[in-house]
């Protein structure tokens, strides 16, 4: 299933938004390697889909597709 800016924006948490400068590549590069983040940060030790673990679990997005609000 193909990662869309919708699919984006509903999975950012609250204190958080969506990087609009990058948000389309990320995409594209999400749903040509079949849905997982292509951040490879060494933090991604488990499920890689975007949104990726760093992500949900430890509120670190290493791609900035996910900003803290300031």
């Amino acid at each position: 299933m193909a990662l869309t800016l919708e699919k984006v924006i509903a999975n950012c948490k609250p204190g958080w938004h969506v990087n609009e400068k990058v948000a389309q590549r990320i995409i594209e590069r999400c749903n040509m390697n079949n849905g997982l983040c292509p951040c490879h940060h060494p933090e991604n030790d488990g499920d890689l889909q975007c949104p990726c673990e760093s992500y949900r679990l430890r509120d670190k997005c290493c791609c900035t597709l996910y900003l803290k609000d300031e």
